[in-house]
C-alpha cells in the first residue's frame, strides 16, 4: 500500500470517456489517467478517485464499475493512492459496490449518498441530521482493510 498523508493529497476525479456505442473507452481512460500520473503531479501527492461522482457512475453496471477500478490501479501500479467510488441508488448496492472496491485492493473509499450527492447537497441539514450519511457510511465498510 502507498504511504500518504490522509487530506494531504490531491484528488483527481477523472471523468470517463465512452466509444460511441457507449462501451467504456478503456484506451482512452488509460490515456486520461496517464496525462495525471506525471512525475511533477506524483511528486505533488495527486491521487486518483475511480468512479467519482460525475454523472457517467449512475450508468454503468457493477462489471463496468469493476472494469474502471481494476484500469485505475493498473495504471497507477502503486505509485500513489487509489480511492474506490462508492455509489448506488440503494444501500444494499453501496454495500456491495464498497465490498467490490475493497476486495479490488483500493487505498479507501470515496462514498458517495444513493442517488447522487446532489438531494443532500442542496437540501441536507448535516449539523441537525449528521445520521443521514454516517448511516450510508457505516452499513458500506468492510472489513477494514481500507485505510479510512
Amino acid at each position: 500500500m502507498t504511504e500518504y498523508t490522509p487530506f494531504r493529497q490531491l484528488f483527481i476525479t477523472p471523468v470517463l470517456p465512452f466509444l460511441r456505442d457507449g462501451s467504456i473507452d478503456e484506451a482512452g481512460y488509460r490515456a486520461l489517467l496517464r496525462r495525471f500520473l506525471t512525475p511533477e503531479n506524483l511528486d505533488a501527492g495527486v491521487a486518483i478517485v475511480a468512479n467519482p461522482e460525475a454523472g457517467e457512475i449512475y450508468t454503468l453496471d457493477r462489471a463496468e464499475r469493476n472494469r474502471v477500478v481494476e484500469i485505475t490501479l493498473e495504471e497507477v501500479a502503486g505509485r500513489t493512492p487509489v480511492l474506490g467510488g462508492v455509489a448506488h441508488v440503494t444501500t444494499a448496492g453501496m454495500v456491495e459496490c464498497a465490498k467490490d472496491v475493497e476486495a479490488a485492493g483500493v487505498d479507501g473509499l470515496f462514498i458517495l449518498p444513493p442517488i447522487d450527492s446532489a438531494d443532500i447537497t442542496l437540501s441536507w441539514n448535516a449539523d441537525a441530521y449528521p445520521e443521514v450519511f454516517l448511516d450510508v457510511s457505516r452499513r458500506s465498510r468492510t472489513r477494514s482493510t481500507c485505510r479510512r
